[in-house]
């Protein structure tokens, strides 16, 4: 195959970096395409939400290791045709997943540089772990009982619905903050 510039989903990725040994032949002749793109030196452009799903599939499907996540992420942005969205954001979020932190919350909290902090439910792994690296924006506990009358988070979640410099929120994130702020008068 060839592409001018392609983009990729999970499911290539994940063929890529799971050789499976006593894989179908399906299987291995999606292993043997996967290869070929990856390899091929053609343009590939890997989005960051293809990024979080692949580590979830490799860490929650497979029960691959942290490390060995971290060395196929690594070789992943070492590949000289692969564009990877907001590289800077990646390689941060790679840097903390190798420091203990869930990939996922380290990718959001690298995306988030912009903000002025980063909100959250998550006291015991993520915030606690954001706080001894002194990582910044700060990431804060946010109490569910509070939520309501919070205007700091209501107004966090109208500037991020506009497109703010907070960047953009994705559409999960975004309905939680809409159940959240639903009720919340309006500033």
């Amino acid at each position: 195959m060839r592409f001018a510039r392609a983009s990729s989903s999970i499911n290539v990725l994940a063929r890529y970096y799971l050789r499976e040994e006593d894989a179908s032949r399906a299987t291995q002749a999606q292993q043997d395409a996967a290869r070929r793109i990856l390899e091929g030196g053609d343009a590939l452009f890997v989005a960051k939400t293809v990024l979080v799903e692949l580590e979830w599939v490799l860490r929650g499907v497979y029960g691959i290791g942290r490390k060995d996540i971290a060395r196929s992420l690594k070789h992943l942005l070492a590949l000289p045709n692969v564009e990877i969205e907001d590289r800077a954001s990646v390689q941060s979020a790679l840097a903390n997943l190798e420091a203990g932190f869930d990939f996922a919350d380290a990718l959001h909290h690298a995306s988030s540089r912009a903000c002025s902090v980063l909100v959250t439910f998550d006291a015991r792994r993520f915030a606690n772990r954001a706080r001894r690296k002194s990582l910044s924006p700060p990431v804060r506990v946010t109490r569910w009982a509070s939520i309501a009358g919070n205007r700091e988070v209501h107004s966090i979640t109208r500037s991020a619905r506009t497109g703010s410099d907070c960047g953009i929120v994705s559409p999960s994130a975004f309905a939680v903050f809409r159940l959240i702020t639903r009720n919340s008068p309006a500033s």
